[in-house]
C-alpha cells in the first residue's frame, strides 16, 4: 500500500490525464453501436458504403466528391482489416467481399448487409476524436506551460455531449478537427523552436485536412502566419524553398490523397461546385441569412450546447487573449476567428460544421478557470485574508460542480445508447414470444434488417403495404407488422404512392392492434430512426 500511495503521489497528474483519455474513448465507444443494424445518420453511407464499394470492385475512384476522399480511403483500410478478421472466424458467412451488400446492389442508399463494417468504421472516428483531445492537451501545454489548464481543457471536451455526439459517426467533421489542431500544434512548435520540419508537418496536415473536408484548406493561414512571425519577429533567415513550400506542400498532399480530383476532373468539379453553390447561394436545408444573422445563430447554438456556467467561464477566459505574455494564445485563436467569419458567411447553418470550434472554447474554459483562481488569490491578498490555499480549493470545488454532473450524464447516456435497441430489433423478440400464429407479414417500408429476420422463429413474408391482402391468408393465423405512420422526407417514390399507403394505414382499427412500440414515424423508402411499429391481429380490406 505504501508503494501505491507513493506512486499516486508522484504520478497523480499522469494518472488523471490517462483517466481522461480512457474515459473519452469509453464514452464514445459505447455510442458506436447506436441504431445498428439500422442507420440513424444521413451522411454515413457517403463515406462507409463508398469505402466498401471500392473493396468490392477494386475501383479506387470513389465517384463521390461532395467531401474529401481521405476518410473513404481510411475506412477502406479498416474494412480490409475487418474482412480479413472475419475470414478467420468460424461463424463468418462471407466468402468474398462481393457478398457484402450496399446501395449499388439494392439501389437503396442505406443498405448495410453487414453492419459490423460500419461499427469498426465508427471506432476509427472515435480514435481520431480521442487523438484530437490528446493534441489539444499538448497544444495548451505548449502555449502556456501550465499542465492544469491543459487538463481542464481536455476534460471539458471529454464529457461535452455535443462533441461526443459528432465523434461516433462515420463523417468528416471530427476527423477534420483532429487534422486542424495538428496544423496549429506544429505551427506553434515552429514558432517556438524555429525548426522548419515543424512548418513542413503543419503544411502536410493542411493538405490532409483539405482532403478530409474542403473547408480544411482555411487552416493554411496558420503555417503562413507562423512563417511570417518567425521571419519578421524572430528575424530568422528563411530559405526560398520554405517560402515556396507554402504553396506546394498542401496541394501536393491533397492530390496524393485525392488523385481522382484530377483523373476524374469533371465529376470532381461537379460535386465541389454543387457544395459551393449549396452553401453560398441555395442553402436548401438549415438555411440562415449569411453574416451577423448566421453568427448570432451559431452563438446561440454554442450557448445551448455548453450551458450557462461553461459559457460564462469561457468568456472569462477571453481576458487571457489580451495579456502581453500570451502571444502564442492569440496566434492560436487566429484560426477560429477566420473560420467563424468564413463559415458564417454561408447560408448553411449545420452545427456539425462548427464542431471544431468547441476545441477552442475548451481552451478558453481552461484559461477562464485559471483566471478565476488568480482573481480569488488576488482578492484574498487585498482583503488580507489568510487563504491557506482557499482560492485553489474554491476553484477545484467549482470544477467538480461542473464536471461531476456532466461526467455522470455523459456516462449514463453512453450506457443507455449502448443498451438501446431499435423497435425493429425489439419487435422480433416480442414476435418470438407470441404463440398460436403461423405467419408474420412485415411491411417492406419498415426495412427490417436480415440480421433481425434471421432471429425470428416463425415463417415470415416481406410485402409492400399496398400489396398486403389478408384474403390470401385465409385459414392461417397471421400477424401483420406495419409502420404506424409514414412521413414524406425525400421519398424515392411518387407522392401518389405515399398518399395511397397513408390511406391504408388510416383504415387500421384500434381493435386490430396487438402491440405498439417505437419512437418515430417511418420514412418511406429511406432510413428511419426507431420507427413506431404496430403488430396487428388483422389487416384492413384494401379496395383497389
Amino acid at each position: 500500500m505504501e508503494k501505491i500511495r507513493e506512486f499516486i503521489k508522484n504520478y497523480y497528474f499522469e494518472i488523471l490525464f490517462t483517466f481522461t483519455i480512457l474515459l473519452a474513448f469509453l464514452i464514445r465507444f459505447l455510442h458506436t453501436s447506436k441504431g445498428l443494424p439500422y442507420l440513424y445518420n444521413w451522411d454515413e453511407p457517403q463515406t462507409a458504403s463508398n469505402a466498401i464499394k471500392i473493396m468490392k470492385t477494386g475501383d479506387f475512384n470513389p465517384h463521390f466528391f461532395h467531401y474529401g476522399s481521405l476518410m473513404i480511403y481510411l475506412n477502406l483500410i479498416v474494412d480490409i482489416i475487418h474482412y480479413l478478421f472475419l475470414m478467420s472466424k468460424p461463424y463468418n458467412t462471407l466468402t468474398s467481399p462481393k457478398d457484402i451488400k450496399i446501395f449499388t446492389d439494392t439501389h437503396w442508399h442505406w443498405t448495410i448487409s453487414h453492419p459490423e463494417f460500419y461499427h469498426w468504421n465508427r471506432i476509427l472516428t472515435v480514435l481520431l476524436s480521442v487523438l484530437s483531445i490528446i493534441v489539444l492537451y499538448k497544444l495548451v501545454r505548449l502555449i502556456t506551460g501550465k499542465k492544469w489548464i491543459a487538463l481542464v481543457s481536455a476534460y471539458l471536451i471529454t464529457v461535452l455531449q455535443i462533441h461526443i455526439n459528432y465523434s461516433i459517426w462515420i463523417t468528416n467533421d471530427v476527423p477534420l478537427s483532429f487534422f486542424v489542431i495538428l496544423v496549429i500544434y506544429f505551427s506553434v512548435l515552429f514558432i517556438k523552436k524555429g525548426e522548419e520540419k515543424y512548418l513542413y508537418l503543419s503544411l502536410v496536415f493542411v493538405g490532409v485536412g483539405s482532403a478530409t473536408k474542403y473547408n480544411g484548406a482555411i487552416s493554411i493561414v496558420m503555417p503562413l502566419i507562423a512563417l511570417l512571425w518567425v521571419f519578421f519577429k524572430k528575424r530568422k533567415r528563411i530559405k526560398k524553398i520554405t517560402w515556396i513550400s507554402i504553396f506546394l506542400i498542401p496541394p501536393a498532399v491533397f492530390l496524393l490523397i485525392m488523385p481522382y480530383a484530377i483523373l476524374d476532373l469533371p465529376n470532381f468539379l461537379k460535386d465541389v461546385g454543387f457544395e459551393i453553390r449549396n452553401y453560398k447561394v441555395l442553402g436548401p436545408f438549415a438555411t440562415v441569412e449569411p453574416g451577423l444573422s448566421h453568427f448570432f445563430l451559431q452563438m446561440k447554438n454554442f450557448y445551448t450546447n455548453l450551458g450557462f456556467p461553461i459559457t460564462i467561464i469561457s468568456i472569462i477566459g477571453i481576458y487571457s487573449l489580451f495579456k502581453r505574455e500570451n502571444n502564442l494564445l492569440r496566434f492560436v485563436f487566429i484560426y477560429p476567428i477566420i473560420y467563424l467569419y468564413f463559415m458564417c458567411n454561408t447560408k448553411m447553418a449545420f452545427q456539425r460544421n462548427f464542431v471544431q470550434i468547441y476545441l477552442f472554447i475548451a481552451i478558453l474554459f481552461g484559461f477562464g478557470i485559471f483566471n478565476l483562481y488568480k482573481l480569488l488569490e488576488y482578492s484574498f491578498k487585498r482583503l488580507e485574508i489568510k487563504s491557506n490555499n482557499l482560492s485553489l480549493k474554491i476553484t477545484i470545488f467549482l470544477l467538480l460542480l461542473i464536471f461531476i454532473p456532466k461526467s455522470f450524464q455523459a456516462v449514463n447516456l453512453a450506457i443507455s445508447v449502448h443498451n438501446f435497441k431499435d423497435s425493429r430489433t425489439r419487435v422480433i423478440g416480442i414476435l418470438n414470444e407470441i404463440k398460436g400464429y403461423d405467419l408474420i407479414v412485415f411491411a417492406k417500408e419498415l426495412r427490417v434488417h436480415e440480421n433481425d429476420l434471421r432471429r425470428l422463429n416463425k415463417r415470415y413474408k416481406v410485402i409492400p403495404l399496398h400489396k398486403i391482402d389478408r384474403n390470401k391468408f385465409k385459414g392461417k393465423k397471421v400477424l401483420y407488422v406495419v409502420p404506424e405512420k409514414l412521413i414524406a422526407f425525400f421519398p424515392t417514390r411518387c407522392y401518389e404512392d405515399l398518399y395511397r399507403d397513408r390511406k391504408i394505414l388510416t383504415l387500421i382499427k384500434r381493435e386490430y392492434i396487438l402491440e405498439r412500440l417505437g419512437e418515430y414515424a417511418a420514412r418511406l423508402d429511406i432510413y428511419s430512426i426507431d420507427p413506431k411499429i404496430l403488430i396487428l391481429k388483422d389487416f384492413p380490406e384494401i379496395v383497389n
